[in-house]
């Protein structure tokens, strides 16, 4: 019989750790950010939502979308069939789902996503899900072409082009000191 004293048998311990087999994650490949002009996107919500949507209402339209991608790989199977008895479904279930979550985020503030006096609360979810469809193909957020044809499933939606660009600076606007007048701040260093 062997004895370890406490400081060995630690290290045998830890050594033996390291030797198993670990488990790492695949990467998968990820989606481009929608290239598209705002000009395109602006003319889709102008002519799809409410004039007087909120900016909030439409960048909780859009995150929701760059979020979801597993969602609406799932909604563009079933938006483009491949087999002759499947019926095309442009307000799939999987769109429906996501269309009445925002309803319930939006509450009474969902008429924002309809045009003036558009809005019937027993049809919102299925017309909601057919702008969504609409605003998918739009920013290419489909696994299929143009022309129907599948190019490969939706990745994860990289967000690094628009990725917010953070400065470290002091939390207080004026100076504070006991002896200088309370002023604001300069930067006097190199930019």
């Amino acid at each position: 019989m062997f004895y370890f004293s406490g400081f060995s048998w630690a290290f045998f311990l830890f050594l033996g750790l390291f030797l198993l087999p670990g488990v790492h994650a695949a990467t998968t490949d990820q989606t481009p950010f929608p290239n598209i002009s705002f000009q395109h996107f602006s003319n889709f919500v102008q002519c799809h939502f409410s004039p007087h949507i909120s900016l909030a209402t439409a960048l909780l339209v859009l995150f929701s979308f760059i979020e979801n991608p597993d969602l609406l790989n799932l909604h563009a199977r079933q938006a483009h069939p491949a087999y002759h008895n499947e019926k095309k479904i442009q307000a799939s279930s999987w769109l429906k789902c996501l269309s009445h979550a925002m309803e319930t985020q939006l509450g009474t503030q969902v008429e924002q996503l309809f045009q003036t006096q558009q809005y019937m609360s027993r049809t919102a979810t299925h017309d909601i899900a057919l702008k969504l469809h609409g605003l998918s193909e739009l920013l290419q957020l489909t696994p299929y072409n143009s022309t129907g044809q599948f190019q490969k499933k939706l990745g994860p939606i990289s967000l690094s082009e628009i990725e917010p660009i953070q400065i470290i600076c002091p939390i207080s606007k004026t100076c504070t000191t006991s002896t200088c007048k309370p002023v604001h701040l300069e930067q006097l260093t190199r930019t």
